[in-house]
C-alpha cells in the first residue's frame, strides 16, 4: 500500500477476510483488484509465490493483478492476471530473465495506462 499511494495511486482495503484481494487501487477511471504475495525464500536462483488461495488459483473473476513483492531485492512484480491464470506455482528470476521478467516494476500498468492493458 506504501509502495502504491507513493507513486500516486488511490488504495482502498475491502472490510474483512472474505474477498480473493487484497486491497483496490483507484485508477482515476477504474478500480482495479490486487492480490499481494511476498517470498523471502531463494531456492537454485530463483523465488517462487503460491498464486492461489487456500485452495484455487486466482481468475479474472476475482482479481485484475497479482502484486508480488521479491523481499530480500525490494523488488516488485505487478502481473496481469491473464498473464499467469491458470497457474498455481510462479516462478521468478530476478535479472536473469524468465516469463514475468517484463512485470518487473511495472507499476504503470496499474496507473492511467492501465485501460490499454
Amino acid at each position: 500500500m506504501h509502495k502504491a499511494t507513493g507513486l500516486g495511486l488511490s488504495v482502498l482495503t475491502p472490510w474483512g477476510d472474505s474477498e480473493r484481494y487484497d486491497l483496490v487501487v483507484g485508477t482515476g477511471k477504474r478500480l482495479l483488484r490486487v492480490q499481494v504475495k511476498s517470498t523471502r525464500y531463494v531456492g537454485e536462483k530463483r523465488y517462487t509465490i503460491t498464486a492461489r488461495g487456500c485452495t484455487a488459483p486466482y481468475t479474472a473473476d476475482e482479481i485484475d493483478f497479482l502484486a508480488v513483492y521479491i523481499v530480500p531485492l525490494d523488488l516488485w512484480y505487478i502481473i496481469p492476471v491473464k498473464a499467469f491464470a491458470p497457474r498455481k506455482c510462479l516462478k521468478f528470476y530476478p535479472g536473469g530473465g524468465g516469463r514475468y521478467e517484463k512485470y518487473r516494476e511495472a507499476w504503470w500498468r496499474l496507473g492511467a495506462d492501465s485501460e490499454r492493458r
